[in-house]
């Protein structure tokens, strides 16, 4: 019995007899049939539960990886619509100067009173006056 509970579950009595003294032996040793076989039934539900686990687990940090990478992608979009925002942002800001001094230029060249000068400044070879729109 001391085997038996420090966990060698294979040892058995011996059953020598057939009075009932003699029986306690046989029903001993179908106690520890049964629980062995509970021991191996709990060892193979635990088995399967632990396969189960580190397949989800697997699965979890597949996942994790593709998450982190579509993150680092929004991340990325993200900043190349800050940067074309800015771009845009700049390109409305500089135009609104290039309009302004094309302004100014039509006003010069409005009030300039030298013919050649302003014949000049209006020819083809000559940079366009205003703005490119």
């Amino acid at each position: 019995m001391e085997s038996i509970r420090g966990g060698d579950l294979g040892r058995r009595l011996e059953v020598e007899g057939a009075d009932e003294i003699s029986a306690w032996p046989a029903s001993f040793n179908g106690m520890a049939d049964a629980v062995e076989a509970s021991r191996r039934e709990l060892r193979g539900r635990v088995e399967e539960k632990t396969g189960a686990l580190r397949r989800s687990l697997e699965e979890q940090r597949a996942t994790n990886a593709t998450l982190a990478r579509t993150q680092e992608q929004l991340v990325e979009s993200a900043k190349m619509a800050a940067v074309g925002t800015l771009a845009q942002g700049m390109a409305h800001e500089f135009n609104n100067v290039l309009g302004g001094i094309a302004g100014c230029a039509e006003d010069l060249l409005a009030d300039e009173t030298d013919a050649e000068r302003r014949e000049v400044s209006t020819s083809s070879s000559a940079p366009r006056v205003g703005p490119p729109w």
